[in-house]
């Protein structure tokens, strides 16, 4: 450095920085590990489900013209209660359903009927 300056940042700060990058980086790299093994665990319960919509009963009971004009269904029933009359409800509802149970057998299902029916 000329004489009479000092250094925006000291040789110990740089370092200090390194390692918080470093720390940092690793924590990511857990963090998107453990994100990815809790999705395909979630995952694995939808195959469960999948698996069961291919059984001859399945079928026969969840005829597509019979469930059109339903409407006291489960699914229904689940989203579009008490709680969903005010947007603030809503999102507090659906914040902690994200932690518990976010996709049921039944939203599962009722979901895969309306895709295919589309």
């Amino acid at each position: 450095m000329p004489k009479g300056e000092v250094p925006f940042v000291s040789a110990y700060g740089i370092h200090q920085l390194h390692i918080f990058i470093f720390v940092l980086a690793v924590v990511h790299v857990i963090y998107c590990i453990v994100t990815y093994a809790l999705g395909k665990s979630k995952i694995s319960k939808w195959k469960q489900w999948e698996d069961d919509t291919k059984t001859v009963v399945y079928k026969f009971s969840n005829d597509q013209d019979w469930f059109r004009l339903a409407k006291d269904t489960s699914f229904r029933r689940r989203h579009l209660s008490s709680w969903s009359n005010t947007n603030v409800t809503v999102w507090t509802v659906c914040f902690f359903r994200q932690f518990f149970g976010s996709v049921t057998e039944v939203d599962y299902k009722t979901l895969r009927l309306g895709f295919i029916a589309v």
